[in-house]
């Protein structure tokens, strides 16, 4: 009977360890309500990172531009995507993602490129870079409004999407008439 009562007394430990064990496991993206998958997940951060890489770089364009429409561009495209990048960190804490990533290293190149730059050389320099940044901003865009399986996610990227457009064109009709 003694052997019996330590048995079990010993499978009642194991069992409550386990049960602290499982409680005191921080969730998982996935464990949390109203969390995404993993693919939505790494788009999100993906679209936070490209975000404070457009903020950078439309700042450099609003303090060094030439030409007082290249300023007034990188000045609207500072605040459109601090907006954004405000509306994806308030939606990426709903879902659980965590927005502590590296910054972009071809963000960083591409700052690094157009401080080198002035004048008319930099106003070209600045909207290619917001051309290119923005071109695979809507790429991607476009990839996650098709595969996107979090309805929240997909509806900002479906908001979004024309505005990044825009600033294309407009970089784009810029460059054109310089």
């Amino acid at each position: 009977m003694k052997k019996n009562s330590i048995i079990r007394n010993a499978g009642k430990a194991i069992a409550l360890a386990a049960a602290a064990l499982f409680i005191a496991q921080p969730l998982s993206a996935a464990d949390k309500e109203g969390a995404v998958n993993m693919a939505d997940a790494n788009a999100i951060k993906k679209a936070a990172i490209q975000g404070k890489a457009e903020v950078k770089i439309a700042e450099l364009g609003a303090a060094k531009a030439e030409h007082a429409e290249v300023k007034a561009l990188a000045t609207k495209l500072v605040a459109h995507h601090t907006a954004m990048n405000t509306e994806i960190a308030a939606l990426a804490a709903a879902k659980g993602v965590d927005l502590t990533a590296a910054n972009d290293p071809d963000a960083e190149k591409t700052v690094m490129s157009l401080e080198k730059e002035s004048g008319k050389d930099f106003d070209k320099a600045f909207l290619n870079a917001v051309q290119e940044t923005h071109e695979e901003c809507i790429d991607a865009f476009e990839e996650q409004s098709k595969d996107a399986k979090d309805g929240e996610w997909k509806a900002w990227v479906d908001k979004s999407l024309p505005m990044v457009r825009a600033h294309h064109e407009a970089a784009e009709a810029l460059e054109e008439k310089l």
